[in-house]
């Protein structure tokens, strides 16, 4: 009896051509939901770093948030006449925007030091010599000590002067300090974005979300991720300035121009506070590229160009005036920036090491 045909192992471990089309199916379908859950991660995990919080992003999530809105969320909602501030709904927000309670507003219950410190991202972090100068006086004084950081992100020089002017009739300060740094001297330098939290400078606003939209500038609008990867490639885009008198931001400090909106700024706060008696002081932060050495000697004018501009209207309006220019410059082998501008560790204690030292010599908190 012949034997019956060998089996054709294709047929036989194929099945039916129906079966490898599902097949095909449910392994596409699975690439595509494992893709969407990658997606969806991502997602939440730029909200999370974006909002501060687990919290917060979930809540964003729910209530699909990225439009800036007067909730409890947003750490920076925008403002009619400042164009943003701190939102004063948030729970660690007082009514006017200050870090802190309403019980730092009003006139002082007890023989309390108080200080105001504005500024921007450089005197901003809570953990800075801002911190250091409230700890230093403390250590010195025998009456208790609060220094309130009033420094916003982004603010310019023009900000902090409407600022000033908007909270200074509810607080009762010893003494005001504003921090300068050297992308200050424009009236408005960034805007908030529709995530209530992030600035942008104005260029890189109009490249991320054009006025004429489009299907990349809503998503962007709508997707945290998107809008920090497209933030990175616009910023890794930007060509690097040889000099910083050369780039984008920091250049205006070195056009001549710009230095009697500053006068005018400096002025309008010097008269206000004097009004009030409250002493007022400055204090100069330097960009990184002007702590080199061969940059020094070969711009020896240029290079400090702004904090002599700087000197020259403190010593008209009479503003005591602290330039951490020769203090960076001695100790610049200590890796005293993050990027530049922002300080690190050791840029902080050094500055609030010499803050201290230059309110001592002035005498700016008599009876300390």
């Amino acid at each position: 009896m012949p034997s019956p045909p060998p089996e054709n192992p294709t047929t036989a471990t194929s099945g039916p051509p129906e079966a490898g089309t599902a097949r095909r199916k449910r392994a596409l379908l699975a690439l595509l939901l494992s893709t969407l859950l990658g997606l969806c991660a991502l997602e939440f995990g730029a909200r999370w770093h974006a909002l501060k919080g687990f919290d917060a992003a979930v809540d964003s999530v729910l209530h699909t948030k990225f439009a800036a809105q007067a909730n409890s969320i947003a750490r920076v909602v925008p403002h009619p006449e400042l164009g943003f501030w701190r939102n004063p709904l948030h729970p660690q927000h007082n009514s006017l925007g200050l870090r802190g309670g309403e019980e730092m507003l009003g006139p002082r219950a007890d023989d309390r030091l108080r200080v105001l410190v504005l500024g921007d991202s450089v005197a901003y972090p809570p953990e800075g010599f801002v911190r250091d100068l409230e700890l230093g006086l403390a250590a010195r004084s025998k009456r208790p000590v609060e220094v309130i950081n009033g420094a916003i992100h982004g603010y310019t020089t023009y900000q902090e002067r409407l600022y000033l002017e908007r909270i200074l009739p509810a607080l009762d300060v010893d003494l005001v300090l504003l921090q300068y740094c050297l992308n200050d001297n424009y009236d408005f330098l960034h805007q908030i974005t529709e995530s209530g939290n992030m600035l942008l400078t104005l260029e890189a606003k109009s490249h991320l979300f054009p006025q004429d939209g489009g299907w990349l500038a809503t998503l962007t609008r709508s997707s945290y991720f998107v809008y920090g990867l497209r933030k990175t490639l616009y910023q890794r885009s930007q060509e690097a300035a040889v000099h910083p008198w050369e780039d984008r931001v920091f250049g205006s400090a070195w056009r001549p121009e710009t230095w009697e909106k500053q006068r005018a700024h400096l002025q309008d706060m010097a008269l206000r506070l004097a009004q009030r008696h409250v002493p007022f002081a400055l204090l100069a932060v330097p960009h990184e590229g002007q702590l080199d050495k061969q940059r020094q000697a070969a711009y020896p004018g240029q290079v400090r160009y702004p904090q002599a501009q700087l000197g020259t209207l403190c010593a008209e309006l009479k503003i005591p005036y602290l330039d951490l220019f020769g203090a960076f410059t001695q100790a610049q082998d200590a890796a005293l920036f993050t990027d530049g501008i922002h300080l690190s560790e050791a840029g902080h204690r050094l500055a609030g090491t010499a803050l201290l030292s230059f309110l001592d010599e002035r005498g700016l908190l008599p009876g300390l």
